[in-house]
């Protein structure tokens, strides 16, 4: 499956995870080669800086991407098998379920909504 790939943003719609919330990256369909390659480039400097941790998880993508492109079938990992296992042995959520779920989510995004909006009107 493919899947369109995002910025990930802050809470206030900068971009997350890098310093100051800016990017060099233009708009989609406007970015050009050199442009990518050069924050490719800015990005992979700054990672021996990375905690070892978000390291070693850059390390994993790059290499999942690599391996992809190469036209390599992917291996899922005896947790990754589990948790499929897992997922089909359950029964699927009904429609009155899914519903449910999605009605507490949207309560509680919009009282949280009302909080952060709610902004005193000083006369």
């Amino acid at each position: 499956m493919k899947v369109k790939m995002v910025i990930a943003r802050t809470p206030d719609g900068r971009p997350a995870g890098v310093p100051g919330g800016r990017s060099n990256l233009a708009p989609a369909g406007i970015a050009n080669d050199v442009m990518i390659k050069d924050e490719v480039k800015a990005v992979l400097q700054r990672v021996p800086t990375w905690p070892e941790d978000r390291q070693r998880e850059l390390l994993e993508v790059a290499l999942e991407i690599e391996a992809e492109l190469a036209g390599a079938d992917y291996d899922a990992t005896s947790d990754e098998l589990a948790a499929i296992d897992e997922g089909l042995a359950g029964e699927a959520a009904g429609e009155q379920d899914v519903e449910a779920v999605f009605a507490q989510f949207r309560k509680a995004t919009s009282e949280r909504l009302l909080e952060v909006i709610s902004i005193p009107i000083v006369p």
